[in-house]
């Protein structure tokens, strides 16, 4: 098969790696803190990858390369979307956010709303609703529960949800005019397979959840914060943007 077939029959492989490519071209041009976190992030929601199987044929039906039920897609595909999910936030808000210098995982924390989120996911599943449904709920309840400990972040989650659902969406729009079959991928069951402005309704609510949830999740496990009014921080601030 000639690498241009390759490319046409393997859509899901290949938009996660423009989407690499996205990610590594965003990190080179900000500052060191910043690019470690976004990194960071990534490799962190890496780790949820196994979910992709929850999603297989009541939501959508990749066809992944060596047709593996779980693939380097969704590896690929969940540091992407780790990634890129904080981006719109640390780009328009840089002049007020603070990055630890070295952001790394409070380990506590991060298994706390690991296993609050798959407890919001497992009750909200049980009650009868799908899955896709659960995971959009659970991105909700999680972030609503994490807006005590870090509520000067919550109008920050809101736009950080509605930037990222603006980017992940123009994303989808580019790679459906290129593999214009991609969007067979997806089930076309209400509600959340019924297309809008041609893109699934489930992957719209998905990114505003994911994009509010995310940014709440950096904030409390790596100390993304808001910087005080007149404050001078030893912290790296977001405004040093573009100097390496």
């Amino acid at each position: 098969m000639i690498l241009p077939e390759i490319v046409k029959s393997h859509p899901y492989l290949f938009t996660n790696v423009l989407s690499l490519g996205l990610v590594l071209i965003s990190a080179i041009h900000l500052p060191p803190a910043c690019r470690r976190l976004i990194l960071r992030l990534g490799l962190i929601m890496m780790l949820s990858s196994t979910f992709a199987l929850l999603f297989e044929r009541e939501y959508w039906h990749p066809i992944r390369a060596g047709g593996w039920a779980l693939g380097i897609e969704d590896l690929l595909f969940t540091f992407d979307s780790g990634a890129l999910g904080c981006l719109p936030a640390i780009w328009f808000f840089r002049r007020n956010l603070v990055v630890a210098e070295q952001p790394a995982p409070k380990i506590v924390r991060l298994l706390g709303v690991a296993m609050m989120s798959l407890c919001w996911l497992t009750v909200i599943w049980l009650m009868g609703l799908s899955k896709t449904t659960s995971i959009l709920l659970a991105h909700i309840m999680t972030a609503v529960s994490l807006r005590r400990p870090r509520f000067d972040l919550w109008a920050l989650g809101l736009a950080n949800g509605a930037g990222f659902t603006l980017l992940y969406c123009s994303i989808l729009r580019i790679y459906f005019w290129i593999w214009p079959d991609l969007v067979s991928y997806w089930s076309t069951s209400a509600p959340w397979g019924l297309l809008w402005f041609g893109i699934p309704l489930g992957e719209i609510a998905w990114a505003f959840s994911f994009g509010l949830f995310w940014l709440l999740f950096a904030g409390f496990v790596l100390d993304l914060r808001l910087r005080a009014c007149g404050s001078q921080s030893e912290s790296i601030q977001c405004a040093s943007w573009g100097r390496r």
